[in-house]
Parts: C-alpha cells; sequence; structure tokens
C-alpha cells in the first residue's frame, strides 16, 4: 500500500536523507546481514532499486522473497526526478540483464533461472533507456538474446528455412506487420512504405493484431492486396506469417514482444518507430536516412545498416479529417501580450531532469517567457501524475527565481487540436536527448521555429534531420548552452523569428520529403528491389 501510494516520489528532508545513507551502509553488506530483508523492506519505500547497492546474485534472495525482490529491480517509476537519473537506470539495467543473460546460458536446464529469465523479459522496461545518451546495442542484443533463450526453452520454434524461390517469381511479396491501423503516429509514418509501390512489382499483405473497421484502416487495406488478422498466441501467429512464403516482412512497430524474434520471412527489415536497434538477430535490415544517422552509425546497429536520401521517415496526414474541437488564445490562457512563449508537445516521459534544467536556463533569461507544455500524449500512456510533474518543473525553476505562472500545462489531444495549441507559441522547444519526430513535424506546420538538439544516435537526431531537410541548420544545436543561446537569441529578435517563420512555411508547402509520399514509396520500392536482388541474386 505504501509503495502504491506514490510515497517514494517526495522530496527527503535532510534527516529523512541520512537514515536512508544509514540504511545504504547496512545494505551494501548484503544478504549475510542478519537483518537485510528488513533494511531492504523500508529502503524500498525511499529509493529505487538503481539507487542502492543491491545484489544480482538471485541465488542469495531466500525463494519466498523473490518474486517481489525482482518486482522491485525491475519497476521503472514512470518520471525521473535527478540529474543522472536516466544514466543510474541505464548501468543498473544493462548489469541485470548482463547477470541474467549469462546465468541462463550457462544453466539452460535450470528451472530456476528458467523461471527469473522468464519475469525479466516479461516484465523489464526499456523504455526509459531511449533516454539515455549511451549506445543501446549491446545491452539490446542481450536483452533479445536472453528472450530467445527463454522462448527455446518453452519450445518455440524461433528459426526456419524457407522454400527456394522460383526463379520466374515476377512479383516481390511484401509482408507489413503492425498492431493496428489507427490514427496514430505510426500509422502515419508507415503508409508511405507501402502506398504507392507499383502493383505490377509488389504484392502487399497488412498483418495486424486489432481490426476497427477505421475508414484510415479500410483505406490502408485498399493500398494493399489483403489484410490478414493475427490470433493473439504467438505459435498461431508464426505459422499464418510462414505460411505466406513472404520475401520481406517490414516491421513497422516496437510492441509485438516475442513474435519479431522468430524468422518470418527470407529478409526481414525494420526502421525508426524503433528509436533504436532491435538488438534482434532475425531482423536482417534496419532502414534509415542520410540526414538521420550519424558517422559510424553501424555501430549503433546489430543489424545490417541502410540509409536512402533524407531522413528516412515519412508520414502522410492526407487522410486525417477531424476538425479541432477546442478554442485557445492568450487570453483564456492568461498570457500576456508582450510575452515571448516557448511551447513544447515534447511526451511526459521525455522531460527528463537535464531538460527541465535547460529549459529554467532559458526562462531565466528571458523574464516575461512563458513556457506552455502539452505533454500528456495518449499514445505514450494514458494515465499521467500531471500535479506531480508541475510540481516538479516548477521546483526546477524555483532555484532559477522563475515564477510558477510562467508553467502552464494543457491536456490537448488530437493532431487539429495540437496544432491550434501551437498557434499560440512563438517557438518550439524540442526535447532531448530523445527528440521527437512527430512533435516536430507539428509545430513545422504552423511554421513555428522550432529548437533542436543533434545527438549521436538516431533517437537524438530524427527532429534535427526534418531541419537538414528543410536546409534550415541554423536552428540545430550541437549542445546545451547552443541549445540556450539559440532560443534566447530567437526570443529577443521578433524579425528574426518572422524570418524563420516565414521560411519554414514556405518551404513546408512544396511539401518537403518527410511529408512526400509518393516519393517516399518509389524510394523504398528501390531499396526493397536491391535487398531482393542481393538475397536472391536474380536481377528482379
Amino acid at each position: 500500500m505504501l509503495l502504491d501510494s506514490g510515497i517514494k516520489g517526495e522530496q527527503l528532508i535532510e534527516a529523512e536523507q541520512q537514515f536512508v545513507d544509514s540504511l545504504v551502509a547496512n545494505i551494501a553488506r548484503g544478504f549475510d546481514e542478519p537483518r537485510a530483508i528488513q533494511y531492504l523492506l523500508v529502503a524500498m519505500l525511499y529509493r529505487q532499486a538503481y539507487h542502492l547497492p543491491l545484489t544480482y546474485d538471485f541465488t542469495r534472495v531466500p525463494l519466498w522473497f523473490l518474486k517481489e525482490y525482482l518486482n522491485f529491480i525491475l519497476y521503472y517509476p514512470g518520471y525521473f526526478q535527478e540529474i543522472k537519473e536516466v544514466e543510474q537506470y541505464y548501468h543498473h539495467i544493462q548489469k541485470l540483464v548482463n547477470y541474467v543473460n549469462v546465468s541462463l546460458f550457462n544453466n539452460q536446464n535450470s528451472k530456476f533461472w528458467q523461471n527469473v529469465a522468464s519475469f525479466v523479459v516479461k516484465s523489464i522496461n526499456v523504455t526509459p533507456l531511449y533516454f539515455s545518451t549511451e549506445n543501446l546495442r549491446v545491452i539490446f542484443t542481450k536483452g533479445a538474446e536472453l528472450a530467445e533463450l527463454v522462448l527455446t526453452a518453452k519450445d518455440y520454434k524461433i528459426d526456419y528455412t524457407f522454400p527456394e524461390r522460383p526463379a520466374n517469381l515476377k512479383k516481390i511479396r511484401l509482408g507489413v506487420l503492425k498492431n493496428h491501423f489507427l490514427p496514430h503516429p505510426e500509422t502515419y509514418n508507415t503508409l508511405p512504405v507501402f502506398e504507392y509501390l507499383d502493383r505490377d512489382k509488389f504484392e502487399i499483405i497488412l498483418y495486424v493484431i486489432e481490426v476497427h473497421d477505421h475508414p484510415l484502416e479500410q483505406y490502408c487495406q485498399s493500398r494493399a492486396d489483403r489484410l490478414t488478422k493475427l490470433p493473439n498466441d504467438t505459435h498461431s501467429q508464426v505459422q499464418i506469417i510462414r505460411a505466406d512464403n513472404l520475401d520481406i516482412l517490414f516491421i513497422a512497430t516496437t510492441f509485438l514482444g516475442s513474435l519479431v524474434l522468430h524468422r518470418l520471412a527470407r529478409i526481414q527489415t525494420t526502421y525508426f518507430v524503433s528509436p533504436a536497434t532491435t538488438g534482434t538477430r532475425n531482423i536482417d535490415y534496419y532502414i534509415s536516412g542520410n540526414l538521420t544517422e550519424p558517422l559510424e552509425a553501424q555501430a549503433h546497429y546489430r543489424e545490417q545498416l541502410v540509409t536512402i536520401n533524407g531522413t528516412g521517415f515519412c508520414f502522410d496526414f492526407t487522410k486525417e479529417v477531424d476538425a479541432p474541437t477546442i478554442q485557445l488564445n492568450r487570453q483564456i490562457l492568461g498570457i500576456p501580450d508582450e510575452s515571448v512563449v516557448f511551447i513544447s508537445g515534447a511526451s511526459f516521459f521525455k522531460i527528463i531532469p537535464e531538460l527541465r534544467v535547460t529549459w529554467a536556463k532559458i526562462m531565466a533569461a528571458v523574464p516575461k517567457a512563458v513556457l506552455v507544455l502539452y505533454p500528456f500524449s495518449p499514445i505514450w500512456d494514458t494515465q499521467y501524475s500531471k500535479q506531480f510533474l508541475y510540481s516538479n518543473i516548477t521546483t526546477f525553476f524555483a532555484k532559477y527565481g522563475i515564477e510558477k505562472n510562467r508553467l502552464i500545462l494543457l491536456d490537448i489531444q488530437g493532431r487539429s487540436n495540437v496544432k491550434e495549441c501551437l498557434k499560440l507559441g512563438d517557438i518550439y522547444l524540442d526535447s532531448y536527448p530523445y527528440s521527437g519526430a512527430t512533435t516536430t513535424v507539428e509545430a513545422l506546420e504552423v511554421g513555428l521555429p522550432s529548437v533542436v538538439m543533434e545527438g549521436n544516435a538516431l533517437r537524438s537526431r530524427t527532429a534535427a534531420a526534418l531541419l537538414r531537410e528543410l536546409q534550415m541548420p541554423d536552428l540545430i544545436a550541437n549542445s546545451e548552452e547552443a541549445y540556450v543561446q539559440l532560443a534566447i537569441a530567437l526570443a529577443q529578435d521578433s524579425n528574426l523569428r518572422q524570418q524563420k517563420s516565414a521560411e519554414i512555411k514556405q518551404k513546408m508547402q512544396q511539401p518537403p520529403r518527410f511529408m512526400d509520399s509518393r516519393s517516399y514509396s518509389k524510394q523504398m520500392e528501390s531499396l526493397f528491389q536491391e535487398l531482393c536482388r542481393q538475397k536472391f541474386n536474380s536481377g528482379k
């Protein structure tokens, strides 16, 4: 009850911190300490697992306590509060995955390790790792290998040899795998992959877990030869897809678990809906763009990285029919006319402590500025601790002398409403180190000058790639200092803002490649043909 109450999210006073320090000293002695469990149970009310000197030797944990111990070790709070906390979580999960991976590999017939590994694979949350600046290839590869060992122990047939492809086969049989084709960013950037492929050269099969008979789903189905609803169990899903004898399977989601570990087609590919390598042995290629990937990018992928010209991804929003259902203006929100409005749709989870500090520095340097956030996207979650976010950001703001009323949190749903909200803004602030593609596109659609940070991996470069496509690299920062200075410069110069806004609006009318579905489909068509030519050496 105490753990579920949210008490752990409260800031510790000095006396509490001293008490926690004494607990940590006792926990560090391990489970040989006579009252080890008592100390740990109390510490669990104060700190996350990655803050404590825990043992990863699960054989030393009493069996009656093992499940609760694993739950605690694998728990992700949903919101980081402290500087460097993301990296602490990364190193914690890295040690955990390495330890369980090695233990199961060395004890594959052990029911104990099979159960532990199965629990870890089912419960681990890797999403927070995307907020780290670390190279995720090793940890994701180890995680995929662990999942494979778990499935193999349960008699899943992960590997499969396809019959030889007939030499006279004219069409490439392409499968596209998603959870659903409802209005969702994944749908809008998956549709261009197959929307305008030459149907004389491709047979297209869409695979989904959910069917909703939505108009967008119906349109997607019209651009394919058929849509197949998969059953819920993995064994049946694997059999159905393999029976279609696919040449290429394009995996367009990150939420299909054990299914994508299997060999399901002769060639298997994915792209930026997975913000980092999948680490999966049976995914052959990761498709990206030459504007998105850094030098030596292959070091970040277990898959073979292949790039096309541009960002490597595209959105087709032309099938949207929703109209705005809200009316917003500065007067309604109590924003003075003379205020500069910074605005961001960065997800609740992307607003990590380092980003909060950066935004506080900007706000402190622009005394009349207001920061408007709409971070509660249903794409990431359906329930948010809105008051907690407000309190946490304003705590950071207070350290820089920024009044609470200069922060406005809005709960805005739907792209049409989001764009109405964005019209309030003067400057869009992208998140870092995990940048936003969809949210930045929406800001560019309404002509907002956008401040973005470019990092060292795809997840840190998607927004920058959009601006490079527009040939506006002067809105891209390569450090926190440059990000802050760029935001301040735009805030202090209304002529510069107007110039950049006009330039963005003009370039977004063309449209750019990341919103040109026909052009993108043709790029993917050429790439799919080349991958098949290399695989089958048939010249097709």
